[in-house]
C-alpha cells in the first residue's frame, strides 16, 4: 500500500489490475474491506472502499506503517509518489 485515505488506497502491484476489479483488503486491526479498482497502470492501482475508513483508523495505520496519508483527497486523484 502506497497511499491511504478514508475513501481508498493506492496499491503497488506486480501486475495490472483491470478497472472495475473488486477485491478485499485486509488492513491491520480492521475488518476486511471491500474495494473496487478505479484506475491502474502496470505497477499500481487505486481502489475505492465501499465503506470508508474512519479518520482515526487512517491516522492509526499511518502512524504504525508510514503510509502517505491523503485524508481529504478523493481516491481518483491519488498519484504515484516517488
Amino acid at each position: 500500500m502506497a497511499d491511504l485515505s478514508c475513501h481508498g488506497a493506492r496499491l503497488a502491484t506486480f501486475t495490472a489490475l483491470p478497472r472495475g476489479t473488486v477485491l478485499w483488503l485486509q488492513l491491520p486491526d480492521q475488518p476486511a474491506r471491500k474495494a473496487e479498482v478505479i484506475w491502474s497502470d502496470d505497477f499500481s492501482a487505486a481502489c475505492q472502499f465501499y465503506q470508508p475508513l474512519s479518520e482515526n483508523a487512517v491516522v492509526g495505520l499511518v502512524g504504525r506503517f508510514g503510509f502517505k496519508v491523503e485524508p481529504e483527497r478523493p481516491v481518483e486523484h491519488m498519484i504515484m509518489v516517488a
